[in-house]
């Protein structure tokens, strides 16, 4: 990507504020120039595999059955500006600017020294992808989850046609906290088995918005969430990728075993 588009947009990244709760994370609207990045979303607007995806029809569905993965063959011919980002969001440049940002938060969040952060870099072990979620009445994308613990730090790009009409499709990134309230037989088998909704509560919510860039370290307390998108009749289009850093202590114990430690401890 031309330097007048990427220092920018590198700028932006030094320049925004790290958020700590529910875990280290920051965003940037309005990341990229605003006339680069209306190109990028015309071409998808009008890419022959965007405008392929079919409305879904019910909801019974597996997660991976809506998601198409936009690969760089079909950028090349139609999508010259997006295939342009898509290679900047994939660049050394790109995860270095993000992965200072988050260092010292994210070396405490994966339990190593930020030297090990900085030897991913060293092995490339980033890359990035476009992809694309299936429009409907009520669409899914993920449930409340955590990310892979081969994920030290990741990114999403938001790209949201002129025309989308749609509601919801937010990031939602929760806490959970250890509550025990024995007020019934449900309530305390939830309580057991820690999944219980009352143990979560939703901390930020990040509309999905047109040229806005979130970016997290992961940990064993990432738990986020996609709100339902409702009424969509275009896809839902994002710019995602990660970095992975290796000896990475992502503890995930059993939520029962470490509920019942909590009840009885």
């Amino acid at each position: 990507m031309k330097n007048k588009y990427a220092k920018p947009a590198i700028d932006n990244i030094y320049n925004s504020q790290i958020c700590v709760d529910p875990y280290p994370h920051f965003k940037v609207d309005n990341f990229l120039d605003e006339d680069f990045f209306s190109k990028v979303v015309s071409e998808l607007r009008n890419l022959k595999e965007v405008k392929n995806i079919k409305m879904l029809k019910n909801d019974k569905y597996h997660v991976g059955d809506i998601l198409t993965d936009i690969k760089d063959k079909e950028l090349a011919d139609t999508a010259p500006f997006t295939l342009e980002l898509k290679k900047f969001l994939s660049s050394s440049k790109f995860f270095t600017a993000i992965a200072n940002k988050i260092k010292p938060y994210a070396a405490s969040s994966l339990q190593v020294d930020q030297l090990e952060i900085s030897k991913s870099f060293d092995k490339k072990l980033f890359d990035s992808s476009v992809n694309a979620i299936m429009p409907g009445k009520a669409v899914i994308r993920r449930g409340v989850h955590l990310d892979h613990p081969s994920v030290g730090i990741a990114f999403l790009l938001y790209v949201r046609f002129d025309d989308d009409y749609s509601s919801g499709g937010s990031l939602q990134l929760l806490s959970q906290e250890n509550r025990l309230s024995i007020t019934s037989g449900k309530m305390f088998i939830g309580q057991m088995l820690h999944v219980y909704p009352t143990d979560m509560t939703v901390i930020k919510s990040y509309e999905y918005m047109n040229n806005r860039l979130v970016v997290f370290s992961n940990s064993q307390h990432l738990l986020h969430e996609v709100s339902t998108r409702r009424h969509a009749t275009l896809p839902r289009i994002s710019f995602q990728g990660s970095l992975s850093v290796k000896n990475a202590k992502i503890e995930t114990p059993s939520n029962i075993s470490t509920k019942i430690k909590s009840i009885f401890s």
